[in-house]
C-alpha cells in the first residue's frame, strides 16, 4: 500500500507502531509506504515529527474537535478542513500544486481562504453570516 501524504500529523499518526491496538492493524502499518510530501523532506525522521505535530495550533484543533464530533458529518467535516486549512479552498489547493494561483475564482480580487470565504464581495453577506460551513461546500461540490 502507498499512502501520498502532505500532513506531518497524518505521517507520524501512519507511522506510529508502538499504539497499535491489535496485531492486524501493527501489520497493515509495516506494510504502509509513505511518500513524504517535497516540503517535508527534510523531516523525515519520527523525533522531527513529533516536533512538528506538536505545534499549539494542533492542540487547539484536538479540543476544538470534541464539540464537532456529533453534529452531521457534513458540518463537522467542513468545520475541521476551514479550521486546519486542509481544505478544498484556493489556497490550500495551490499551496499543494494542485492549482497555479490562491486567487478567488469569483471576485477575482483575494486569496481564497476560510476568512475570504466571510469577506467575499461575491458571495451574499446574509448567507456568509449564517452558513459558513454551507458555502464552504457550495464552492466545492
Amino acid at each position: 500500500m502507498v499512502i501520498f501524504v502532505d500532513s506531518s500529523a497524518a505521517i507520524l499518526a501512519i507511522s506510529n507502531h508502538h499504539h497499535s491496538e491489535t496485531q492486524i492493524i501493527t501489520q497493515i502499518k509495516k506494510d504502509i509506504n509513505i511518500l513524504i510530501d517535497k516540503k517535508y523532506s527534510n523531516c523525515i525522521s519520527i523525533d522531527n515529527l513529533n516536533v512538528i505535530c506538536k505545534d499549539t495550533k494542533w492542540q487547539d484543533t484536538q479540543n476544538t474537535w470534541k464539540t464537532y464530533n456529533l453534529r452531521p458529518r457534513k458540518e463537522a467535516i467542513a468545520h475541521f478542513r476551514l479550521m486546519t486549512g486542509h481544505d478544498c479552498l484556493e489556497e490550500h489547493l495551490n499551496m499543494i500544486d494542485v492549482l497555479d494561483t490562491n486567487m478567488c475564482p469569483i471576485c477575482k480580487s483575494g486569496i481564497m481562504d476560510s476568512v475570504h470565504l466571510l469577506d467575499c464581495a461575491g458571495l451574499d453577506r446574509v448567507a456568509k453570516e449564517q452558513d459558513h460551513l454551507g458555502l464552504y461546500w457550495d464552492l466545492v461540490d
